[in-house]
């Protein structure tokens, strides 16, 4: 009995050539594809404080739920490899025969084990793709959680720039209504001029203070953004990004021309398609061995007693392929073949032309800011000689509140070319540059 049962073992592991756990060892595990874009505990940073982009994507990025979204995403399919790379369990027939014209008893120990090896390789190659599917989807939301978060950064960024720039244009319209109002007393202003000054005084108040409450709602924004729970509204460095690397630039040129491949690694929906076409190739295979049945052929193994004599059984038992040869399921695998593939060319060139677009994009934007930063110039010059006039009685307030409208109205839009040209740059890095880590 004892020599059955070793037989019985041996049998039960046939076609095992790497557990289960073997195979899935040599996944990367959830956080390798997570890790190493920012370093540090997210607990340390201090909230109150004006936090850079980096930080804030951090923070985004750490967040409990967000990571564990991540997590899960990647999880979910390494059970799927786990259970792709398992053997089907054997079946263990143990006979009791009492053969009564004989006189005898007949004894025996059959193991049934399920002989699907070739198509256990595929289901392997199917989960692994998946996987690599689940990690590129990471991999694009971490992107798009990058994306809105740049830019919740730089829309803060523009309101508290406006804030300051509504508060100075009403700290000098109040400075303007107190000088009026001392050369009316001496009689070298008219109360027009000073009704004037005044309204335009409360109307530079009205706008700050409504700007203020932009300001307000842009940081609960950004904490939205960024999954944070606060009731302090959050800060950031008054600070545009740096110019993009002429190196990222070249790339951006390069894509959008079709002159280089397109690195998986930078482009995570590509990597995602990839995936797609090679699980949906698995699965076409997989599919075609089946049209023989032989992912249903049964090995059995065992030995029988019969008085003092042992003779061993072996069979094999499968389908006939007569009726059925799976036809239905192998044109719909080849059907999702060719889809995926449709779908992996149609990404190529929507990248290219994102990556295009964004390029452009960032050029006209550079060149509305650099004219916008030449018109601002002009107009505070002619604030200076209209305030230099009026000083002299040579120009009349109205001439110096026009002046005045005139310059904060350009600075108005310097600032929201300043925000055009670094979402665009973001954009642009994020296409290109991966995640953005190394421009920040």
């Amino acid at each position: 009995m004892r020599a059955l049962l070793l037989l019985a073992l041996t049998i039960s592991i046939l076609g095992c050539g790497t557990t289960p756990e073997q195979e899935v060892d040599s996944v990367p595990a959830p956080g390798q594809t997570l890790s190493g874009t920012f370093s540090g505990d997210p607990a340390s940073l201090d909230l109150d404080a004006p936090l850079s982009l980096k930080q804030c994507l951090r923070l985004a990025e750490t967040n409990v739920g967000t990571a564990g979204a991540f997590r899960a995403i990647t999880d979910s399919t390494r059970a799927e490899v786990s259970a792709a790379g398992a053997l089907p369990n054997p079946t263990v027939s143990l006979l009791f025969q009492d053969v009564v014209h004989a006189g005898h008893i007949e004894q025996g120990l059959v193991n049934f084990q399920p002989f699907s090896l070739w198509q256990r390789s595929e289901a392997l190659r199917s989960a692994r793709a998946g996987l690599d599917e689940a990690e590129a989807r990471v991999t694009a939301d971490r992107r798009d959680l990058h994306l809105e978060v740049g830019r919740a950064y730089y829309t803060l960024v523009a309101a508290e720039k406006l804030a300051a720039l509504e508060s100075e244009a009403a700290s000098i319209t109040s400075a303007l209504a107190t000088q009026v109002a001392r050369r009316v007393e001496i009689g070298d202003a008219s109360s027009l001029d000073l009704d004037r000054a005044q309204a335009e005084r409360v109307d530079a108040r009205a706008v700050r203070e409504s700007t203020y409450l932009v300001l307000e709602r842009e940081r609960f924004a950004l904490a939205f953004a960024l999954r944070v729970c606060r009731s302090a509204p959050i800060r950031v460095e008054d600070r545009w990004p740096k110019p993009l690397s002429p190196a990222l630039l070249s790339s951006a040129r390069e894509l959008s021309l079709g002159e280089g491949p397109i690195p998986a690694e930078v482009h995570p929906r590509l990597a995602q398609a990839l995936a797609r076409v090679e699980r949906a190739s698995a699965r076409s295979s997989l599919e075609e061995g089946r049209k023989f049945g032989l992912d249903q052929a049964v090995l059995s193994l065992g030995v029988r007693r019969n008085r003092a004599d042992y003779s061993g059984v072996i069979g094999l038992q499968t389908p006939l392929p007569i009726f059925d040869r799976n036809t239905g399921n192998r044109a719909r695998a080849r059907a999702e073949l060719g889809a995926a593939e449709a779908a992996l060319f149609q990404v190529r060139e929507q990248y290219r032309i994102q990556v295009q677009s964004a390029t452009n994009n960032w050029y006209q934007s550079r060149q509305a800011l650099s004219d916008l930063r030449e018109l601002v110039v002009r107009r505070e010059s002619i604030v200076a000689s209209a305030s230099s006039l009026l000083a002299d009685r040579h120009s009349t307030l109205q001439e110096v509140l026009v002046a005045q409208r005139d310059a904060v109205a350009a600075r108005r839009r310097l600032i929201a070319a300043e925000f055009d040209v670094a979402l665009a740059g973001w954009r642009l890095l994020l296409l290109v540059g991966g995640h953005g880590e190394g421009q920040l």
